[in-house]
Formats: C-alpha cells, sequence, structure tokens
C-alpha cells in the first residue's frame, strides 16, 4: 500500500488483524474516518461475533513448527521471508519475518 500512497489520500487502512483485535474501536475509527458520531454502544454490538484472533488456528499450525525448531519449517519460513518478506512490508506494512514470534506464538 506504501506505493499507492499519493493516491490513497481518502483511503483508511486498516489491519485486518488489528480490527478483528478491537472491532469496536475499530468500528469507532472507521465511523471517524467517515465523520459519523461514534456510538460505542452499538459498535460494541455490531461487533459481539467478530473472533478476536481469526488467523489462531492457522498461525498455531504454521508457527508451531517454526518456534519448536523444527529445521525444515525454519528453513521454509526464512525462504518464504527472504522472498516475500520485503514486498510484503513495502505494500502492505505486514512483516512477515516476524511474524510467529508475535502475540506469543
Amino acid at each position: 500500500m506504501r506505493v499507492n500512497e499519493n493516491y490513497l489520500a481518502h483511503v483508511l487502512s486498516i489491519k485486518f488483524e488489528d480490527f478483528c483485535a478491537a472491532p469496536a474501536d475499530g468500528l469507532a475509527a472507521v465511523w471517524a474516518f467517515l465523520g459519523v458520531d461514534a456510538d460505542a454502544s452499538l459498535a460494541a454490538a455490531a461487533t459481539v461475533s467478530i473472533r478476536r484472533d481469526p488467523n489462531a488456528l492457522h498461525k498455531a499450525a504454521y508457527c508451531g513448527p517454526v518456534t519448536a525448531g523444527h529445521a525444515g519449517a525454519v528453513r521454509e519460513h526464512a525462504v518464504i521471508s527472504d522472498t516475500f518478506g520485503a514486498k510484503i512490508e513495502a505494500e502492505h506494512n505486514y512483516t512477515i519475518g516476524t511474524w510467529c514470534e508475535v502475540d506469543g506464538y
């Protein structure tokens, strides 16, 4: 996304995982961006069914072997990070290299 910043002056960028972690706050940020008065009770009600960590199962399955030091998993993660990491970070502000170290994984 960073490469398009000049074209995105009127766009609110929200990381999916951050929104899910605090959906009422995320919804309030969207409303503020749109110029709509935030209603905390409405935001809480609207976001009650959002899973707070939508990647938990996938992250545990992928990162478990990486953090346990399994050689193949560590090597594959390094290849993914080395091959795609800079592009992902530049375009999406998302760091794949430390993904398994964040949030206790």
